[in-house]
């Protein structure tokens, strides 16, 4: 009988410490749950507060980049009549046969000064009408600008540029594709090529 009621009082003993510690951990479990819940509400916070920052920080980096492409576009150089002037000036001058070959310096006089002109008729003295039965054909022609031309051009003042040509040459039947490269100054006043030299084997203009 003793021992009965011995291990009973052992079994209520031990219900009532595990109900404790059952109430104990429940306790603990919502303190840590709080917790968590409050450190995320904290996280979610600072986030938001880091967003915010940069949200302001890039404002200043977007209008910055707004204000850069208004001055480029204000800034952009027309070259679109001067590459007409080049053009129109070789043609002149490389576009001709036997009737015109005399006749093609005068029209060029409209988009040169004479320092070009002479250097393509290679002389620069008096030409005559060639013997033989001669045609020339400008095939094709670039135009690079100089890295501060858009500059220049803007403030109207003189400005260098590549000249890149290829003419086909007939002479007594035979056909020869020729190409050359040239350096000009161009005066926006003017409107005209006032200087240009040749590219020769070596690199250099002359």
């Amino acid at each position: 009988m003793n021992f009965q009621k011995t291990t009973l009082y052992v079994l209520l003993g031990t219900m009532v410490v595990a109900v404790g510690l059952l109430i104990w951990m429940t306790r603990q479990s919502n303190l840590a749950l709080q917790g968590a819940k409050s450190e995320a509400t904290s996280y979610s916070k600072v986030i938001s507060s880091a967003h915010s920052v940069i949200a302001k920080t890039q404002q200043p980096s977007k209008e910055l980049a707004s204000s850069q492409a208004t001055d480029d576009k204000t800034q952009t150089a027309d070259f679109s009549n001067d590459q007409k002037l080049i053009q129109n000036f070789f043609k002149s001058m490389l576009t001709y046969n036997t009737s015109t070959y005399l006749k093609r310096a005068d029209k060029a006089k409209a988009y040169a000064s004479d320092q070009p002109i002479q250097l393509i008729l290679g002389t620069g003295g008096g030409q005559e009408q060639p013997p033989t039965t001669i045609d020339s054909k400008l095939l094709a022609v670039g135009f690079f600008p100089d890295y501060q031309a858009a500059k220049q051009l803007l403030a109207g003042e003189s400005y260098a540029a590549i000249v890149t040509v290829q003419f086909r040459f007939q002479y007594q039947g035979q056909d020869s594709d020729i190409n050359a490269t040239y350096k000009v100054n161009i005066d926006p006043s003017s409107h005209k090529i006032t200087d240009m030299w040749v590219r020769n084997e070596q690199g250099d203009y002359q």
